[in-house]
């Protein structure tokens, strides 16, 4: 991910490049982030506190009487060597039958909500038309929501279908506050790919900026 995609100031100093590579966990490292949510100033420094490393947040807010103040959020973080980095690579997905763009992130955000109430697993099913639909079947309820109109990628004729447990859904889909724009790729019968596109500071479009890549397996009932 570029500099520019995340930060409007940035600098780093180490003896490998000017990188620092750390392990963090992204669930501690979103609870910080979303008390950022209505603010653009945010200071962002790795540094330890006491003999534990820590990314340390400084989240510059305004309150209800127009007054500045300041939330410090500290998330623990493991420091990794290169070599151990090296061995990371990207997820290899398979053909992708349909790509589609989401809808409103919010409002479908909600859609999922409750039907994680209902079931611990949603099918979804994309076409080349453009339609979207998220079910759940079961001896109790049967519940439908279809998104129609959707830019989508995809031959003609194409359908995918994949069933993925809805609490691994939910949770893929808080990444949204932060993102532009989300699109959702379905292999069929193996898993879900879900793209989220980042706005930059340089104001580029959000299909060339850079994104993250999140792959939930589909399950087999």
């Amino acid at each position: 991910m570029r500099v520019d995609t995340a930060f409007s100031d940035y600098r780093c100093e180490s003896t490998n490049n000017n990188e620092v590579h750390i392990e963090i966990s992204m669930e501690h490292l979103y609870r910080a982030i979303k008390s950022a949510h209505d603010t653009d100033n945010v200071l962002m420094r790795l540094m330890k506190k006491g003999v534990t490393p820590t990314l340390s947040l400084s989240i510059d807010k305004l309150s209800h009487y127009n007054s500045r103040f300041t939330i410090e959020q500290d998330v623990p973080c493991r420091p990794q060597k290169q070599t151990y980095t090296d061995d990371f690579r990207g997820p290899d997905l398979p053909y992708r039958d349909v790509t589609i763009q989401l809808p409103n992130l919010n409002r479908l955000k909600i859609v999922l909500e409750k039907l994680r109430i209902l079931d611990n697993f949603v099918t979804i099913r994309a076409d080349y038309r453009g339609t979207l639909e998220f079910s759940i079947l079961n001896d109790h309820v049967g519940v439908r929501t279809s998104f129609d109109g959707l830019d989508t990628e995809a031959k003609e004729g194409a359908t995918g279908q994949v069933v993925v447990d809805s609490r691994q859904l939910i949770r893929l889909f808080q990444v949204p506050d932060i993102t532009a724009k989300g699109y959702l790729s379905i292999c069929n019968h193996n898993c879900l790919a879900f793209y989220a596109f980042f706005e930059t500071y340089n104001s580029e479009p959000a299909e060339n900026s850079e994104h993250l890549v999140f792959i939930i397996p589909s399950k087999m009932l």
